[in-house]
């Protein structure tokens, strides 16, 4: 499983609990049927924070469980629905090769 599905997945939950209607059944069955065969096994040991968002934009904190290693910096397009940057700095910072696989959406 790819990396943006799952920050898909974040944001359709985040999206879900801003509403200021109450989420129906058959919406939550959507979601379910949406996501039931999406394996994340890749995700063990991962944690994900958001870290800040704006109008449009979210800024998701991404690194291996125990803080061990450093971090990336994702930075997901609210609008488009796509990642927009992943910043490495602190990776290079800290002369560690990267330990995840996060591609940038194309276009």
């Amino acid at each position: 499983m790819r990396f943006e599905i799952f920050i898909g997945v974040i944001v359709s939950l985040c999206s879900c609990s801003g509403n200021s209607t109450a989420i129906t059944t058959k919406e939550i069955d959507i979601f379910i049927s949406k996501y039931e065969n999406v394996k994340f096994e890749e995700f063990r040991d991962i944690s994900i924070m958001q870290r800040s968002s704006n109008l449009g934009k979210i800024v998701y904190v991404v690194g291996k469980s125990g803080g061990t290693l450093p971090v990336y910096f994702v930075t997901f397009d609210l609008q488009r629905e796509k990642i927009a940057d992943i910043n490495k700095t602190n990776l290079q910072k800290s002369n560690i090769e990267d330990y995840l696989t996060i591609k940038k959406s194309k276009g």
